[in-house]
């Protein structure tokens, strides 16, 4: 799961899907009950917050509202996307190389935050240093 997926590119690529919502939500539904074989629609409820009502419509095939389509993608992340949008939408190229490019921008700012902070760390030793 990739929790760096960003609300930004999840509803850019919803706002170009609106068309084939009848293939998403067949997708989205084969996408849980692969991930969840056993006891699904609780499973997915607890982790989206969603009532096992709505769940049940999900794994009917109805598309999920796009609060929850975000949801589920910040959840699952492009491994999500791809598998419910790439077969509807074509080449998805654009959209797994966005979120690539959106993770390693993540890990980036985390490692500089890192060398930031044990530069200080290093600062304020060197500087107790008489050499």
């Amino acid at each position: 799961m990739s929790k760096t997926t960003s609300k930004k590119g999840i509803k850019m690529l919803l706002a170009t899907a609106d068309h084939i919502t009848p293939e998403i939500g067949a997708r989205v539904s084969a996408f849980l009950r692969q991930a969840f074989p056993r006891h699904t629609a609780k499973e997915i409820g607890r982790l989206t917050d969603a009532d096992e009502r709505t769940v049940k419509q999900w794994l009917a095939g109805e598309m999920p509202a796009n609060k929850n389509m975000v949801k589920l993608a910040q959840l699952f992340g492009w491994r999500f996307i791809s598998m419910v949008y790439e077969p509807a939408c074509g080449d998805a190229k654009a959209l797994r190389l966005a979120g690539t490019l959106d993770e390693l921008e993540s890990r980036a700012a985390m490692v500089k935050a890192e060398i930031d902070k044990a530069r200080a760390n290093f600062n304020s030793i060197n500087s107790g240093l008489d050499c």
